[in-house]
């Protein structure tokens, strides 16, 4: 989903290039459905014993998603489990800053997004972000599709190599997913 999120935003950014339009139209599309589902979650939780923030702290924790980020540290306690909404905020707070850069330096940060993810889960370093530190060459690669698929003209060698990493990427993440 986050590929055909970042193909689909490259769409929408192309048509108004306005940042703070761009965040404002995001925002409202996401947060209050998500703060809805949160809400239900935490009557369930109320409802049936469960952990739940029990300070203002963890319930702004709880709602704006930096549970997810600060998982071990307290006193923000353990209301993490929504990963995929705080990691598509952050994706899509860096996307206009992804959509303006070259094919060249795109290329760079996805090799280096995976290189770091690959490292990261090697030696266990915040295996609770794993959901997370995954992702970003998959969002990554969302935008190289995008550009591919607006080109007027067949495909170069440049986008055809770049056609042929984007699917050794996925074939490599379907491999490491299965295997981890």
């Amino acid at each position: 989903f986050l590929l055909l999120s970042s193909f689909g935003l490259c769409f929408s950014y192309e048509k108004s290039p306005d940042c703070l339009t761009f965040y404002r139209k995001r925002l409202l599309k996401i947060i209050p459905l998500w703060w809805l589902c949160l809400t239900i979650l935490l009557a369930i939780a109320l409802l049936e014993g469960r952990d739940h923030p029990h300070s203002i702290l963890q319930g702004i924790c709880y709602y704006s998603g930096a549970g997810w980020w600060f998982y071990h540290n307290e006193p923000f306690g353990i209301y993490y489990y929504e990963w995929y909404i705080p990691t598509l905020l952050l994706f899509y707070t860096l996307f206009p800053l992804l959509f303006r850069q070259s094919n060249r330096k795109l290329a760079i940060l996805l090799l280096t997004t995976m290189a770091a993810g690959a490292l990261l889960a090697y030696y266990h370093v915040n295996d609770h972000l794993f959901l997370s530190y995954f992702r970003p060459p998959v969002f990554i690669a969302g935008i190289f599709l995008y550009r591919i698929y607006r080109q007027e003209k067949p495909l170069g060698k440049t986008s055809t190599a770049m056609l042929g990493l984007l699917t050794a990427i996925g074939i490599a993440g379907v491999y490491y997913y299965i295997t981890y």
